[in-house]
């Protein structure tokens, strides 16, 4: 809609769309409030309050669409709601314009190829991934970086392509969590996206698929050391892709790509439990130190003890204490990094404070032996080439087929239909079991 428009102004306006004041206006508009169902209590008697329940039903109701019909229809429903009144924004809303590359190059571009050094190093990209673009200059847009000046080729760089990947792969992940967790909450869901969805997930994966020998850093002259791409970099170089592929393709390529480059590491998050971060698990590690009769719980304690470096390079020191007592030192490039290194480390080193940490390794080993762990390592980045081409040859012929392998997961991450009837014969046995003991 705005293809002039820089990422920071995209993502104002987005921000001012899904704001829950905004999204209780749309709500009143079709009159939801007629139909919601709530307990009467002293909360909602709160305009504030009702404005907040209003706009979650709103976001519940096209969630619904979504997982009943398509995102489409969510799409002519939002539509609807914003521009009923306003014909003209309404046309403008429905019948997106082309992208600029694609717009230039109706048919596809790649008989660019031929004159072209940086688009004939990307089809080697396209061999090893088994994506072929229509228009591979939107795949030469997403690995140029802000560095490098506005040119015929890419016309601008990957910063807008960012923005749509990134909200393209929380739509994904959070569609696909909803679906195979139907008995967990809000929260816990979050948890796992985010999980799945973060700076060094995508980093890991921009490496795996050897994204970052086409990424095109801008000119270097004898002034200038060469760039070193730091973990959020390399994650916006994966975002970025994954908004091309949108572009070029569909939001099915984009689902396929999830698939098969990020759903498979959900099992390893759970068996490690690995969905916290490491300042939120030793936050939850200190509170179970927690005793009966105390007030207000003990918490961490972050300290900056100092940085050093120059202020492209610097490294921050910090250190956690817990009820007066140093855990640990961390550093980072940032006062953030530093904190996580130091509650990792405090993790590491101060395990014999937190016999919670204790407990779960136990519960994990007992329930799942050295064979199974080993067996859902990830795969290197061959077979990972192969994957992916072997999912896009699937879905080029309308076989798209995504075998779901939840065995290994906790009964209680399964769908219903998805539990054994031997499992479930085991756990009635250990119930009867442990009456009897009792």
């Amino acid at each position: 809609m705005f293809p002039e428009l820089e990422e920071g102004g995209l993502a104002t306006y987005r921000a001012a769309l899904v704001q829950n004041q905004h999204l209780s206006v749309l709500a009143k508009k079709i009159q939801l409030h007629k139909f919601m169902l709530y307990a009467h209590g002293p909360d909602l008697c709160r305009d504030s309050a009702m404005k907040h329940a209003m706009a979650n039903c709103f976001e519940a109701l096209l969630g619904a669409l979504l997982i009943d019909s398509s995102i489409e229809v969510a799409d002519r429903i939002v539509a609807n709601t914003l521009f009923a009144d306003d014909p003209k924004r309404y046309q403008v809303w429905t019948n997106l314009p082309l992208h600029p590359l694609q717009d230039d190059e109706p048919n596809g571009d790649r008989h660019w190829i031929e004159k072209s050094p940086v688009l004939q190093k990307l089809t080697k990209f396209e061999e090893n991934t088994g994506i072929k673009f229509s228009n591979i200059r939107i795949l030469a847009k997403c690995f140029t970086t802000k560095r490098v000046p506005y040119n015929n080729l890419t016309m601008g760089n990957n910063q807008r392509l960012e923005l749509l990947g990134d909200t393209i792969m929380n739509l994904i992940a959070a569609e696909y969590l909803y679906k195979h967790f139907p008995g967990h909450h809000e929260g816990h869901l979050s948890l796992l996206r985010s999980s799945l969805v973060n700076n060094h997930n995508q980093a890991l994966v921009a490496e795996e698929l050897g994204m970052l020998e086409y990424l095109n850093l801008g000119p270097e002259d004898g002034r200038r050391k060469p760039v070193e791409l730091k973990t959020k970099g390399k994650a916006d170089t994966l975002e970025a892709f994954v908004g091309a592929l949108y572009v070029d393709k569909d939001l099915q390529h984009c689902e396929v790509f999830c698939q098969v480059c990020f759903f498979p590491r959900l099992t390893q998050f759970i068996l490690n439990q690995e969905w916290n971060d490491p300042k939120s698990q030793l936050q939850q590690c200190c509170l179970t130190l927690r005793e009966l009769n105390q007030g207000e719980p003990d918490r961490p304690v972050y300290k900056t003890l100092g940085a050093s470096g120059a202020t492209n390079t610097r490294q921050y020191q910090v250190a956690v204490y817990f009820r007066g007592q140093r855990l640990a030192r961390g550093t980072g490039q940032s006062i953030r990094l530093a904190e996580m290194a130091a509650a990792r480390n405090a993790l590491e080193e101060k395990a014999d404070m937190f016999p919670q940490l204790e407990f779960q390794k136990k519960f994990i080993e007992g329930k799942y032996d050295r064979r199974l762990r080993d067996a859902i390592k990830l795969d290197e980045q061959d077979d990972v080439f192969k994957n992916y081409s072997r999912f896009v040859e699937s879905y080029t012929q309308d076989k798209l087929v995504v075998e779901e392998e939840n065995s290994n997961l906790p009964m209680g991450y399964r769908e219903p239909n998805e539990v054994t009837k031997d499992e479930k014969s085991k756990v009635r046995s250990k119930k009867k079991s442990k009456s009897a003991t009792e």
